[in-house]
């Protein structure tokens, strides 16, 4: 299971598993306004990109998770630049 802070997930399949875990759990995570992200609820920074806002909203966050869990990973992570 990956860790919460940024879900990161490198095939198609896993970007689904990991969408279909937020969607069942929408209270469990926010969504960065920086960078899209879909985030732990308990963090205080993006830790992709290092905002501090974030949408919270339940449609948001299934919408958000959807998309991003139907296609390929496009953004550069914190993981991304060890």
């Amino acid at each position: 299971m990956p860790h919460e802070e940024s879900l990161p997930a490198t095939t198609l399949t896993e970007r689904a598993q990991l969408a279909a875990e937020i969607v069942e759990n929408p209270r469990r995570y926010k969504i960065c306004e920086g960078c899209d992200s879909v985030v732990a609820r308990r963090v205080a920074t993006c830790p992709n990109c290092f905002g501090y806002r974030f949408n919270t909203g339940k449609k948001a966050i299934v919408d958000q998770a959807r998309l991003l869990g139907s296609r390929e990973k496009t953004s550069v992570t914190a993981e991304d630049l060890l």
